[in-house]
Order: C-alpha cells, then structure tokens, then sequence
C-alpha cells in the first residue's frame, strides 16, 4: 500500500508530464526538480534560490526531497492548470 507521500509523488510526476511543465518557468532549462506551490510553476535548482528570497510571495519545496501536504499538492495543480489555459490559443 502507497503512503501518502509516495502518492503525492506520483501526482506530481504527472503534473510534471504536462505541457509546459517540463522546464523552469523562468529559465526554460529541462527537467525541473523544485516547484513554487504558491505560483503553480516548476522551477530548476538555481531559480529556486530566487524564489526563497521573495518568500512573501513564492513558498518552493524540492520535488524529491520535500514532504508535501494535500493542500500544497492542491495548490500546485490548480495553480498550474490555471497557467496552462492561460497558454492555450483562443483560436
């Protein structure tokens, strides 16, 4: 049986698969391994520096290495679903 984390885990992969998740949202390199679950983006090692010096407004945990609450994981898929129909051509 899947602890809570392990299914958290998996619930973030597939986020991960998801168009326009798969790099930094501020520096577009591949294969992120942080996200801003206040922001709903995936960021690389090196952003994520960036983003704990303005705290007040993004909160990141490491993908891996980070335990992960429900309502963070529910953040970070709303907030990332938002950013993606943000994306997507009107037309």
């Amino acid at each position: 049986m899947a602890s809570d984390q392990e299914r958290i885990r998996e619930r973030i992969k597939e986020l991960l698969k998801k168009p326009g998740n798969g790099n930094c949202a501020d520096c577009g390199v591949a294969d992120p391994e942080w996200a801003s679950y206040t922001l709903g983006v995936f960021v690389c090692h090196s952003c994520s520096g960036l983003h704990r010096n303005i705290a007040q407004i993004s909160k990141v945990k490491s993908l891996l290495l980070d335990p992960w609450s429900s309502s963070e994981l529910e953040n970070q898929e709303a907030e990332t679903s938002l950013l993606a129909a943000l994306r997507t051509p009107l037309v």
